[in-house]
């Protein structure tokens, strides 16, 4: 059983988190990060974080701030990383792993690229990639939401544009907490190597 503290996004997950979905035409196809129009994102009005520029880059970090509680989800990210999702009224069970339209406030919106997919035999993977922008003064160049087929796979991943070793350093400064559930296994942000990418991964897998 999903613990409580993830209900919102689940909920996000099945319910695509907006009032209308459109599936991506193309989903394959490499992120247009030039063509601001092709996002097909509605701008989301939100005046709770307060944005930092640091030489045009776009800081991330307030609005990914909820992942060093133990992988939390607050509502406005729940949001972002929920609208990646199609639309889940569908008969179609695969609706959920296809694109949805992104919903996400300005400047955030501007730095983001078309949706894609990456499908494997056990799983989907919704990306999303990120131009200018920054997470703890790191490049932020993608975000992945997956989730299983057929199983209870689920997290976020955080494509980070530095080495392991660099981007361990940089955080290390940042306290990931662990949140120790009833139902599933403990919960922590973390940093990951994988194949080739520096990842900090939030797995919320049950």
């Amino acid at each position: 059983m999903l613990p409580k503290k993830y209900a919102f996004l689940l909920v996000c997950v099945l319910n695509a988190c907006s009032e209308s979905q459109e599936t991506a035409s193309n989903s394959n196809s490499i992120p247009d990060l030039n063509n601001a129009s092709a996002n097909k994102a509605r701008v989301v009005e939100d005046s709770q974080f307060v944005l930092t520029m640091n030489n045009t880059k776009t800081d991330w970090t307030p609005l990914l701030k909820s992942f060093e509680n133990g992988c939390e989800f607050d509502e406005p990210l729940g949001k972002f990383i929920g609208s990646l999702s199609g639309d889940t009224s569908s008969d179609d069970p695969m609706a959920p792993y296809n694109i949805g339209t992104v919903e996400l406030s300005q400047p955030y919106l501007a730095t983001v690229g078309t949706p894609n997919r990456l499908i494997t035999d056990s799983e989907t993977e919704l990306q999303i990639t990120m131009l200018d922008s920054t997470y703890y003064d790191i490049p932020l160049r993608k975000l992945g939401f997956y989730r299983g087929h057929s199983s209870g796979i689920l997290g976020v991943k955080l494509y980070l544009g530095t080495t392991y070793a660099e981007a361990s350093e940089k955080l290390q400064h940042v306290e990931y907490r662990t949140i120790q559930h009833e139902e599933t296994e403990p919960t922590k942000a973390k940093i990951v190597d994988e194949n080739g990418f520096t990842v900090l991964l939030c797995d919320v897998s049950i």
